[in-house]
């Protein structure tokens, strides 16, 4: 009988039990997605600090390469000064100014001397020429042309270096620039990760992750409440299962008080007890309400029908009568004993 009591509150249980693992699989997922939410993050701070390891490189190589240029500048701009020293030093040899060699230049307008007859002597030996005036002029001349040529050409080069040199300094200002702009972006992204170190991914991930977490503990709150009322389920489980115990030992004591009542005999023997057959079970008593199971049948049986008879008994099921309707019975007999 405990057992039949035990169906009556499992499908309580089964739900309780349906709903808890029910709250651990949703526990279980955002444990998961929690776990995936710092995953992301963790990945976008390395990624973060690849894209700031890969700007100080960039930013390393532009300085490089500004210095680089700076050098070549510098280079340059000593060659230049090289060969205008040159040139002021030959200038320097000469003896002469610009505005001389044009006035000596503007004042020799004859041609060039006749060409020269060589001559020799009975000895078959050149006899060199006496050198004049003139020719110590046009030689001179000469000289100075060379001279203005060397000049023209060295500043020909000084302006093709020059042209160089603004060419350079307007890619190194524009260099600087870009270095004073990465150098900005980088101070600006250190300071985002100093300050905040945080993008918006991460940020969303951890409202994410607090929010998995709220919920996390909500749902184990009431999986402790709902182990809590399981537990109070199954002590009440066992102690209505306790209380059928006490009443089915109650009812097979009372059961068998109504036999050994039943089969005592009369007096004079001759007085036929009348026979009742049972139409119903004992009264539910105060407290307790039990419907026994259906029968292969469909019917419901009695309890009394249910049990099989033991050898103490001593009668058959058919005898078996509820104590309440035994009482006029024995009634009966007893008036019959006292008129005798």
């Amino acid at each position: 009988m405990a057992k039949q009591m035990a169906p009556s509150l499992t499908p309580e249980a089964a739900a309780y039990r349906k709903e808890i693992a029910r709250l651990e699989r949703e526990c279980q997922r955002l444990h998961l997605e929690a776990i995936r939410a710092s995953e992301g993050h963790r990945a976008s701070e390395r990624q973060q600090k690849d894209t700031l390891h890969k700007v100080t490189q960039e930013l390393s190589r532009q300085k490089f390469i500004a210095d680089q240029l700076s050098h070549k500048v510098k280079s340059y701009e000593l060659k230049l000064e090289t060969a205008t020293r040159r040139c002021e030093e030959a200038t320097a040899k000469l003896s002469r100014t610009d505005a001389s060699y044009r006035q000596r230049l503007t004042v020799v307008e004859e041609p060039g001397p006749a060409p020269q007859v060589l001559r020799y002597d009975a000895h078959h030996r050149r006899v060199l020429p006496i050198p004049r005036a003139d020719d110590h002029d046009q030689a001179l001349v000469q000289t100075l042309q060379s001279v203005e040529d060397q000049r023209a050409a060295l500043k020909k080069q000084n302006g093709d270096l020059e042209t160089k040199c603004a060419e350079l300094a307007a890619e190194c200002t524009v260099l600087q620039e870009k270095v004073g702009a990465r150098e900005a972006e980088i101070e600006r992204l250190s300071g985002q990760l100093e300050t905040h170190g945080r993008t918006v991914e991460s940020i969303m991930a951890e409202h994410q992750t607090e929010h998995n977490q709220a919920v996390m503990l909500s749902l184990q709150e009431q999986i402790r409440f709902l182990h809590v009322q399981l537990e109070q389920t199954e002590d009440a489980l066992r102690s209505k299962t306790g209380e059928h115990a006490v009443l089915a030992e109650r009812y097979e004591r009372l059961y068998r008080q109504q036999q050994r009542l039943h089969s005592v005999p009369g007096a004079s023997g001759t007085a036929k007890e009348p026979t009742v057959q049972p139409t119903s079970p004992c009264p539910p008593m105060s407290g307790y309400s039990h419907t026994p199971p259906p029968t292969a049948g469909g019917a419901v049986a009695s309890p009394v029908e249910n049990r099989r008879p033991s050898e103490n008994d001593g009668v058959s099921p058919a005898s078996a009568v509820p104590p309440e309707r035994d009482a006029q019975p024995a009634a009966g007999s007893k008036q019959s004993d006292d008129q005798q």
